[in-house]
């Protein structure tokens, strides 16, 4: 059965040999200014003595500096392995782009997202991986990445190795190599997923306006209590020339402050209304209404929270309830009296 390890079986670490290297180097410099100490004598002429006590000042010297050098060197291991982890492991593509639009360097996950290892990707235009329609837009992108230091950014339509496409942000910076050759860096998102949620969000709001426009109710979007947009059908239940005279007026100004119940709409009813479909995703309100010519209308509203183009507003459906209203109530039926039944039909 294997046991644990302790940790006298385990390697030292890097830091470890370091320490070790610079005790044994302290060592031998000790020992090295024992010997010259050791041969120049007591009788030794003191031109001597004073030139072995520069050489001995120098060597200890170079021996500081020595260990100066090995720990810069340590530290600039340290940081280049901290660097190769953070380029290789990024979760996103990291591309090093000559003039000629080669590839002359890529993490890991840029490889990932071309689709195909390292090494074969490596010395390959980067334009044979972008889709044939937005192969322009590219290279007007890479002409303003060499011709401004500031951070540029596209987005285009890149295609894996396997033929797959897929939407990408790119974002390039200009970065001359050692021989001053100008060179791109170049960070590559992937924004498909997102890409795809917007489409189909763009694609239920152009559903949702139409819809809206052609509904034979009237439709409002409102911010607050304000109309922002309205439809045709808001504007005849009103008896107005178009939806424009609606928007940007307060809710409240079509409707008379005094209802039947006696609430002020404003402060009450339509403020609890609201409140609701905030807190519940709907709320309801019926209210009395006075056409120009004095006539009592009954509408209903109805409103529901929505988020249109990133704008948070209310949907409210509108509905006249004025027949409904004026219509009759049914006679009760007929009643027989007690004990007798209807006649059979024949």
């Amino acid at each position: 059965m294997d046991e644990p390890a302790t940790s006298a079986s385990l390697p030292p670490s890097p830091e470890q040999q370091l320490q070790a290297a610079l005790l044994r180097l302290r060592e031998r410099a000790h020992q090295r200014h024992h010997l010259l100490t050791e041969v120049a004598a007591p009788h030794t002429p003191e031109e001597v003595q004073r030139l072995v006590l520069e050489l001995q000042t120098h060597q200890l010297e170079l021996e500081m500096q020595y260990e100066e050098l090995l720990l810069a060197q340590a530290e600039a291991d340290t940081l280049r392995l901290q660097y190769t982890d953070l380029y290789e492991f990024a979760p996103v593509g990291y591309l090093t782009l000559r003039a000629d639009d080669t590839i002359a360097q890529l993490n890991l996950c840029a490889a990932q997202l071309l689709g195909d290892v390292r090494q074969r990707l490596l010395k390959r235009r980067f334009l044979l991986f972008v889709l044939p329609g937005h192969r322009a837009r590219f290279s007007e992108f890479l002409a303003r990445v060499q011709a401004s230091p500031a951070l540029q950014r596209t987005e285009l339509q890149l295609v894996r190795a396997d033929g797959q496409p897929f939407f990408a942000q790119l974002q390039g910076l200009p970065r001359p190599d050692a021989q001053g050759q100008p060179q791109c860096q170049l960070v590559i998102l992937d924004i498909d997923e997102r890409r795809r949620a917007t489409d189909a969000l763009a694609i239920s709001e152009t559903h949702f306006r139409t819809a809206f426009e052609q509904s034979t109710s009237g439709g409002l979007l409102l911010e607050g209590r304000q109309v922002v947009v309205a439809n045709r059908a808001a504007a005849r239940l009103l008896g107005l020339a178009s939806p424009a005279e609606l928007q940007g007026h307060d809710l409240l100004r079509f409707w008379p402050e005094q209802q039947p119940d006696g609430r002020r709409p404003q402060a009450l009813a339509l403020a609890e209304c609201l409140h609701h479909a905030q807190l519940h995703g709907w709320g309801r309100l019926e209210w009395r209404r006075y056409t120009a010519t004095g006539d009592e209308e009954w509408d209903e509203l109805s409103f529901t929270p929505i988020v249109l183009a990133g704008q948070p507003l209310l949907h409210c459906i509108w509905r006249d309830l004025t027949a409904q209203r004026r219509a009759p109530a049914e006679p009760p039926g007929e009643q027989l009296p007690p004990g007798n039944k209807a006649a059979p039909q024949a």
